[in-house]
């Protein structure tokens, strides 16, 4: 049995001045309790109790003894009580990050669910780009993120909410628009609009890298941060805006536009940490999981 288990014997006999009582305090038998105290004296070399068949009393050692072990209970209580309270306020912390130049469906939906049946459940949002999200999971800075699946982590488990394939939009008399699905090397020829490199790095490189094995001088000529800027460019004939379906519902009058083969479908979601699902983040993932069994 701990130190700290002998110290508490010993605090409920100096109190009570009684061995049973104190055994009874405690919660134990009262051999187990004498034995406690036995052990305790023989770690400090010194007597702590006079007792006779009438009474039980404190010896100047005891005496010496008891505020000190009376404060350090006090104090290891008060930790422990503060430890538990924190422990619960983490159980109800939920820091959530969505990504930059997205937006999720149902997401505000899913979080007002959650905040009008878990009130106690402390809600942060915050925007990150792709990179960002990763790090901060791992981190441990935040515990749900919104980002591209699967996540690049042993760590870290996902589930898709929305999915994807790449669009080029274009004007409707754009040479391209014979195509019902744009070849990518007929793309990567023309002057291409898409996402700036820092909100993904992994996947511009990616998508560079696909568009030039298909076309050696392919290259992005402009570059936007907001998904409604990408028309907008186009409509100045500035290139055709190449981007991923479920960050463009439509296209103004005037534009239209097509897949592109050459690419993998994208798939979007939810991300945690596998050791960490709170009960903020389970109650999350509760009402996330009720939200897309609905909408499908």
């Amino acid at each position: 049995m701990s130190g700290l288990r002998r110290y508490e014997c010993f605090v409920a006999v100096a109190e009570t001045l009684h061995f049973r009582k104190a055994a009874e305090q405690v919660a134990m038998t009262q051999p187990a309790l004498s034995q406690q105290i036995a052990a305790l004296e023989k770690s400090l070399g010194a007597k702590l109790f006079e007792r006779d068949r009438r009474k039980v009393s404190l010896t100047e050692a005891g005496k010496t003894l008891l505020p000190a072990a009376k404060n350090a209970l006090v104090q290891l209580q008060a930790a422990e009580a503060e430890i538990k309270r924190l422990s619960a306020q983490e159980d109800n912390l939920l820091r959530i990050a969505f990504l930059e130049y997205l937006k999720v469906p149902h997401l505000s939906q899913i979080l007002g669910d959650l905040m009008q049946k878990h009130t106690d459940i402390d809600v942060q949002m915050s925007e990150l780009h792709s990179d960002a999200v990763l790090h901060a999971l791992v981190a441990r800075d935040i515990e749900v993120g919104v980002g591209f699946l699967p996540p690049d982590h042993p760590d870290l488990a996902g589930r898709e909410t929305m999915s994807g394939v790449w669009m080029a939009a274009i004007p409707e008399d754009h040479a391209l628009s014979q195509f019902d699905e744009i070849p990518l090397d007929r793309l990567a020829g023309d002057s291409v609009i898409t996402f700036a490199r820092h909100l993904n790095p992994p996947l511009y490189d990616k998508v560079l890298r696909l568009m030039q094995s298909a076309h050696p001088e392919a290259h992005i000529a402009y570059h936007v941060s907001q998904p409604s800027t990408g028309p907008e460019y186009v409509r100045d004939g500035l290139g055709c805006f190449l981007h991923a379906s479920y960050v463009l519902p439509d296209v103004p009058a005037g534009l239209t536009r097509r897949p592109v083969s050459g690419f993998d479908p994208i798939s979007i979601g939810l991300m945690w940490r596998s050791d960490r699902k709170t009960k903020a983040v389970k109650a999350f993932l509760d009402v996330h999981k009720h939200w897309i069994a609905r909408s499908r």
